[in-house]
């Protein structure tokens, strides 16, 4: 049976795993709420550079264009009948202790890997957490990107973005999927496997853009400019929406964690107290036993 020194050492360990879990969800929470401020920014320019990209689209009338629009297939076009070719981009975190927000992303990537297992795959690791454990898989990463969730921009994005084009266009790749988090709510975070590339615009019904004006310039010229710019920004807002799914799912672990030390602190002091009890109890008993002696 343990000692009341050794019961106490166990509750000062479990309180000050306690302190740092209430701290961390703390600090999860004040990142938060700046994470979901950015979220919902980027999602707005997302939706709206998205509107314009699609409304340029549809002015070209199904015309054929060359370079950078064979990242979207147009409408009325026929999709390959055969896929040969398969690009994997998947969004971790850059840390842990954040429930089962990672494994769960890695074993949908696996499963897309699987999946696509008598294709060709190409891998973009994304998060230390993604890099990590593609490492010492047996599917190459072509391209790395870790340790910058914390303090990331637009420019992150955009270097993403680029290579995303590049892998696609480069190695001719028939469709580039990505695995990633969605952050519906603090309680819910859903797991999303999305085509990234090619893009199958949708003609926009808002008569805004509809009927935007080019003139001088091309439709063509401006779209040049317009997709790249509308795939990084879909990038930005993947990532976006990784880091607040992350941090909320961070905020519920430490929360959970600091609950469940609260209990076994208090499973310890009952049992801490029954053994003090017992002990008090046979001390009680010595000393009646002695008193009778002496009598």
């Amino acid at each position: 049976m343990p000692s009341l020194a050794e019961y106490r050492k166990k509750i000062k360990g479990v309180s000050s795993t306690r302190q740092i879990t209430k701290a961390m969800k703390m600090v999860a929470g004040a990142r938060f709420g700046r994470a979901s401020r950015s979220n919902t920014d980027a999602r707005f320019y997302q939706a709206e550079l998205e509107k314009v990209s699609f409304a340029y689209l549809s002015l070209l009338g199904g015309r054929k264009a060359p370079g950078l629009f064979s990242l979207f297939r147009m409408p009325g076009t026929v999709a390959p009948a055969a896929v040969s070719k398969v690009g994997v981009m998947v969004v971790a975190a850059d840390k842990g202790l954040c429930g089962d927000f990672n494994n769960a992303i890695l074993r949908a990537g696996d499963g897309v890997i699987a999946k696509n297992a008598k294709i060709t795959a190409v891998l973009m690791a994304v998060g230390r957490k993604s890099v990590e454990h593609y490492r010492k898989s047996t599917v190459p990463v072509k391209t790395e990107y870790a340790q910058f969730f914390n303090r990331f921009d637009f420019g992150m994005a955009d270097t993403i973005g680029q290579e995303a084009i590049n892998l696609y266009l480069d190695n001719g790749l028939d469709a580039l999927v990505v695995v990633h988090s969605h952050f519906k709510s603090m309680i819910k975070q859903e797991l999303v496997i999305e085509r990234l590339l090619p893009i199958e615009p949708v003609v926009p019904t808002d008569t805004l853009y509809r009927c935007t004006i080019t003139e001088p310039v091309e439709e063509q010229e401006i779209l040049q400019t317009l997709l790249p710019m509308y795939l990084k920004a879909k990038i930005y807002g993947i990532l976006r929406d990784s880091f607040a799914a992350e941090l909320a799912s961070r905020m519920r672990a430490m929360d959970n964690a600091t609950r469940n030390a609260g209990t076994l602190i208090d499973t310890i002091t009952l049992e801490m107290n029954k053994v003090r009890q017992a002990l008090i109890t046979r001390e009680i008993a010595e000393i009646i036993a002695t008193n009778e002696v002496v009598k």
